[in-house]
């Protein structure tokens, strides 16, 4: 189980109803690229955080359970970057052209990079981390793309509060807090303290209630180019 079990169970139970409920709203608008990408990149971290969930309460901790884990967290987590930053390539008119090759490289890139992480799982002493008895220290490195995703979506939204019609400048605002915190959760990861556990995980949990008030809160306009 993983430390104060309530408290977790509830925070990454918010992260996965929000994303599912992002995921396939956005997704269901597959004539609009941007958006379409980030419909797929929030269902695979709704899935990341299902299997999260799964895995901290259902099964008991055998290495099976640390191979999943470090699949999620080497695979699963940086495609579902990959496909938010991917939507902010394609959002750029003159750096369309560049999705297929972005994503492909990325792909391969990934796929090398868990190869490389699961042969240092084999063979290194395995080491948990403090958010649960069965997630490999090593892995948690691989958080760092939750922060850099963070960050680079933050910008585009905080971009487009001012200088853009895609979202309307109220609720791209929150967009923009909401990808920060949820950028700086990933510390939850890494975290060997139960005051970086518990602050990381409490700002995870408002970044995505901000998610879902900034995507179902609002009424939009015919005329506006957004969701």
């Amino acid at each position: 189980m993983p430390p104060y079990p309530l408290f977790t169970f509830v925070g990454f139970l918010i992260h996965t109803v929000v994303f599912y409920a992002v995921g396939i709203r956005c997704s269901k608008r597959w004539n609009d690229k941007s958006f379409f990408l980030i419909g797929i990149g929030s269902l695979l971290n709704a899935i990341n955080f299902n299997i999260i969930l799964v895995l901290f309460f259902l099964f008991p901790n055998l290495l099976m359970k640390s191979y999943i884990f470090l699949f999620n967290a080497s695979v699963i987590v940086p495609f579902g970057v990959l496909f938010f930053v991917g939507a902010l390539v394609y959002y750029g008119k003159r750096s369309r052209a560049f999705l297929l090759p972005y994503l492909v490289i990325g792909g391969v890139l990934i796929g090398y990079l868990y190869l490389g992480t699961l042969e240092q799982f084999r063979n290194l002493p395995f080491e948990s981390s403090y958010v649960h008895p069965s997630f490999p220290k090593l892995v948690g490195q691989n958080q760092s793309a939750g922060i850099i995703s963070g960050l680079v979506m933050s910008l585009f939204f905080f971009y487009n509060a001012f200088l853009s019609t895609l979202f309307i400048k109220r609720r791209a605002l929150i967009f923009s807090a909401a990808c920060l915190l949820l950028g700086a959760s990933s510390l939850y990861w890494i975290s060997l303290t139960p005051t970086l556990y518990i602050s990381a995980h409490i700002i995870g949990s408002i970044g995505s209630l901000l998610i879902a008030y900034g995507v179902f809160a609002y009424a939009i306009p015919p005329t506006e180019k957004t969701y």
